[in-house]
């Protein structure tokens, strides 16, 4: 026969075995934030959306870099000539940057003002062959050179 003591530790042992592993699945969930579309980004003074639906075109490939605080990574790359999906993840920290995308010759192809709410810039562009260099307006020491072959 169980004293008092018995059924409060069993009870309690039975409580715990229940309650661990429900708090197990529920604790991943609370805490995060719900998943918001992000606002338009500015390009050339026409609205497009940071990250549009999903693409009807073809392209010849993906020029995806990742900008830290230490600038673009990689900070060079070739491609053969061809039209692409440009795809920048904005990781350095900063509040409002602005992308310019500018011919070796010197002539703006697209400019761009990315916040933070939005993370990432991307664009279609169909690049002939030549250097470009992609830069940040705020911090001109960051840029990327980016050179398309025949």
């Amino acid at each position: 026969m169980f004293t008092n003591q018995h059924r409060i530790l069993w009870i309690s042992v039975v409580a715990a075995c229940v309650a661990v592993p429900a708090i197990a699945i529920v604790s991943p969930r609370i805490g995060r934030k719900p998943v918001r579309k992000p606002p338009p980004v500015s390009i050339d003074g026409a609205k497009a959306a940071a990250t549009p639906g999903p693409l009807t075109k073809k392209f010849d490939g993906l020029i995806g870099l990742n900008l830290s605080r230490h600038g673009f990574e990689p900070a060079e790359l070739s491609r053969p000539h061809g039209h692409f999906m440009v795809y920048v993840l904005n990781h350095s920290g900063i509040q409002q940057l602005t992308f310019r995308l500018e011919r070796a010759a010197g002539r703006r192809m697209r400019e761009v003002t990315l916040h933070t709410t939005e993370g990432a810039w991307r664009d279609e562009l169909n690049l002939t062959p030549g250097e470009y260099r992609l830069t940040v307006a705020e911090k001109p020491e960051w840029n990327c050179v980016i050179t398309i072959t025949p």
